[in-house]
C-alpha cells in the first residue's frame, strides 16, 4: 500500500526543468455552493433541422421542395436531414410523377415527432460548486467538499479566493449545458434555457494539493496545484496571479541542509547515494504509477519494478528521499511485527488521525511492542494536544505494549520498526498540518543491519523509559 502522495511526487516531480520538488501539501480551494434556478427543458434527441422536418412532415408539408422553401434551406441539406431520419427508420421516401420526391413519416417517426411536440420549459432548481479561484461553476458533487471547521482541525493551508458574491451573470446557461455533456451521461436529457436566479448557500472548501517547488538556491519558488489527481494549469495561473507562494506563507529555506545521519562511520561509508536509490525506485514505482493513471502495465514492466524492489530490499544501508518517509512509515504502522519506535519533536492532528490511530491499535492487538517519544522546548506549543490525548488513551488501553513519553528536549527523528532503522531529518508525526513550517530538502538512512539496528532500538528504548520514571 502506497501514500498517495507518493504516487504524486513520482508522477511530477520531474515536471518543472531546473526545480526539485521538496513537498506535497494538503490544501483548501474555496467554493461557494449555489442554489441555481434555471428554465430547462427535456434534451430532445434530434438535431434542430431533424425535428422541424419531421414535424413539418407530421403536419402534412410532404414534398421535399415545399420543405427547402418553408425552412428556407438548400434541397441538399433538407435533403441530408431526411436521410438521416430514414437512417433512425423516422422517414420514407419515394419519388413522386412530377419528379418531386415525397416523404411520409414511419409510425416510429410519427411518435418521435408527437413527442418533440409535447416538450415544454419548466423551471428546475439545481445545485452547483463555484469556484472562488477560477470564478467558474464546476461540476463537484456537495459531498466531495468539507467545511471550514474541518479546515481547521485538519491544519491545512486555504488558497487566496475573490471576496465578490456569485451573481446571475457568472453562471450561465451555457456553462451548465457544458458540464452537463462532461458527464457523458446517455441518461441526461436536460437541457439548461435560461438561468433566473443564483443564492449561495454556503462557502465551503474543496481538498487539493500543492506541489512546493524550487531551485538549488531558494530564489524561485513556485506552487503547482494539483486536483483530483491532476496539474491544474488555470488554478496555478490564478494564484501567482494573486502572490505565488510568498502570499501564501510558504517559505523555503535550502540553505538549512539535513544533519549527516548520526550512524557510525562505517555505514556512512557504504551508504547508497540520494541520486542511485531515486533512480531505483523511480523503477520500482513504475507499475504503481502506470495502474494509477489507468494504463495497461505490460508483463516487462511488473517484472522490472519487481526486480528494482528486490534491489532495493538487498541494500543494507542508503539514502530516504523526502516523499519516501511518507511510504516507509506508513509500512511501519502497518507491516511491523515485533516493534516500532518513533521519535518526533512534535505531534499533529494531521498525522495522528483516525487512519494513525487505527493502525497503531491493530499493530498493539498483534501484540507489537510501541514506544513514542516526543518533546521540543520546555512546552507543546508545537503539537496538537488533541493527538496527545489521543495517543495518551491509548496508552492507557495498553499499557504493557505501549509507551509513550516527553522528552525535555529531543532533535532527534527516528523510526524503527523490526529490522528497519531511520535517522532523518523528516519529522515523522508533524510534516502535515503545520503551516508556519519552513520547507527543506529533507534526507535520512536506511540501515538495515540487524545488529546496527537492535542497537539503535536499546538506546532509544532506555532512552523513552527513562522518561517514563
Amino acid at each position: 500500500m502506497l501514500d498517495p502522495d507518493v504516487l504524486l511526487a513520482e508522477t511530477f516531480s520531474r515536471d518543472r526543468p531546473g526545480l526539485t520538488l521538496l513537498d506535497i501539501e494538503d490544501a483548501a480551494l474555496p467554493m461557494s455552493w449555489m442554489l441555481v434556478e434555471v428554465l430547462a427543458q427535456e434534451r430532445k434527441r434530434l438535431a434542430l433541422l431533424d425535428e422541424f422536418v419531421l414535424r413539418f412532415v407530421d403536419a402534412g408539408i410532404s414534398r421535399e421542395t415545399e420543405l427547402s422553401q418553408i425552412l428556407g434551406i438548400e434541397p441538399l441539406i433538407v435533403r441530408s436531414a431526411i436521410a438521416d431520419g430514414m437512417s433512425r427508420d423516422y422517414v420514407d421516401r419515394r419519388a413522386a410523377q412530377d419528379g418531386d420526391w415525397r416523404v411520409a413519416l414511419t409510425p416510429e417517426g410519427h411518435n418521435a415527432a408527437t413527442d418533440l411536440a409535447s416538450v415544454s420549459p419548466k423551471e428546475l432548481t439545481l445545485g452547483y460548486a463555484y469556484d472562488r479561484i477560477t470564478w467558474s461553476v464546476t461540476a463537484f458533487p456537495r459531498s466531495a467538499l468539507i467545511g471550514r471547521d474541518e479546515v481547521k482541525e485538519r491544519g491545512i493551508r486555504t488558497l487566496i479566493s475573490r471576496s465578490n458574491e456569485v451573481s446571475e451573470s457568472d453562471i450561465t446557461a451555457a456553462a451548465l449545458n457544458r458540464l452537463l455533456e462532461q458527464q457523458n451521461d446517455d441518461e441526461i436529457r436536460v437541457e439548461i434555457l435560461a438561468v433566473k436566479r443564483v443564492v449561495a448557500k454556503a462557502h465551503l472548501f474543496l481538498p487539493i494539493k500543492l506541489l512546493v517547488y524550487a531551485d538549488s538556491e531558494g530564489r524561485e519558488v513556485q506552487v503547482g496545484v494539483v486536483i483530483d489527481g491532476e496539474l491544474s494549469r488555470s488554478h496555478e495561473l490564478e494564484l501567482n496571479k494573486a502572490g505565488g507562494a510568498e502570499a501564501l506563507g510558504i517559505h523555503v529555506d535550502v540553505a538549512a541542509l539535513p544533519d549527516e545521519a548520526p550512524i557510525p562511520s562505517g555505514l556512512v561509508r557504504d551508504r547508497v547515494s540520494a541520486a542511485e536509490v531515486e533512480q531505483l525506485r523511480s523503477m520500482a514505482l513504475l507499475s504503481d504509477v502506470k495502474q494509477a493513471r489507468a494504463e495497461i502495465v505490460p508483463d516487462e514492466s511488473k517484472a522490472e519494478s519487481e526486480q528494482a524492489i528486490a534491489e532495493l530490499d538487498a541494500i543494507s544501508v542508503r539514502s530516504v528521499g523526502v516523499f519516501e518517509h511518507r511510504d516507509l512509515l506508513l509500512d511501519a504502522l502497518t507491516n511491523s511485527n515485533q516493534r516500532l519506535l518513533i521519535v518526533s519533536p512534535w505531534i499533529k492532528r494531521a498525522i495522528v488521525n483516525d487512519e494513525f490511530i487505527a493502525l497503531l491499535e491493530r499493530r498493539l492487538n498483534s501484540g507489537v511492542r510501541i514506544h513514542i517519544a516526543h518533546g521540543y522546548g520546555s512546552d507543546d506549543r508545537g503539537s496538537d494536544l488533541s493527538a496527545l490525548r489521543r495517543l495518551a488513551d491509548l496508552r492507557k488501553r495498553f499499557p504493557q505494549l505501549f509507551f509513550l513519553v516527553r522528552l525535555s528536549n529531543t532533535h532527534a527523528k527516528i523510526l524503527i520498526w523490526d529490522e528497519n532503522w531511520i535517522t532523518t531529518s523528516f519529522n515523522w508525526l508533524s510534516f502535515k498540518g503545520d503551516r508556519e513550517r519552513t520547507y527543506r530538502m529533507e534526507e535520512g538512512t536506511l540501515v538495515r543491519i540487524p545488529e546496527q539496528v537492535n542497537e539503535a532500538y536499546s538506546r532509544y528504548c532506555r532512552l523513552i523509559e527513562d522518561g517514563l520514571t
